[in-house]
């Protein structure tokens, strides 16, 4: 199998890593992403790096459309937004379960979803909404 995007492999597991565009990293304070994706299958680690460059994206997205975001809530949508997508990812890998494609594109579109909601309780500035998320 080929070089997998945004994926690097550390001590056998593989490891999401995604540069912050530069208009972000002062704000960010950050260069890059890197989150664990808790695997050494390739197969996996290429569904869970795509999942997590689309959620990427929707928080650069969030963090261009609110500029007076506080650090903290900075950090907070962050780490939200990972942890729901691995921890779903990860309760139904323990159920020994496996999907078909047409479940895995339905699991983009609901993670998109999510994400959408997340931009409207930003722009409304319900932020106690994207906290309550994170136990999907």
């Amino acid at each position: 199998m080929g070089s997998i995007p945004n994926v690097l492999r550390r001590g056998g597991i593989f490891r999401f890593r995604r540069a912050v565009p530069v208009d972000l990293r002062t704000r960010m304070r950050k260069c890059e992403l890197t989150r664990s994706l808790g695997t050494a299958s390739s197969k996996l680690a290429k569904l869970r790096s795509r999942k997590l460059y689309i959620v990427s994206e929707k928080v650069f997205d969030v963090v261009r459309a609110r500029p007076m975001l506080k650090n903290t809530q900075l950090a907070e949508i962050v780490k939200d937004f990972y942890e729901t997508v691995i921890l779903e990812e990860n309760r139904f890998r323990l159920k020994g379960g496996s999907i078909s494609e047409e479940q895995r594109q339905g699991r983009i579109t609901y993670h998109g979803t999510i994400i959408d909601e997340f931009q409207g309780a930003l722009a409304r500035n319900e932020l106690d909404r994207i906290k309550s998320t994170n136990k999907i």
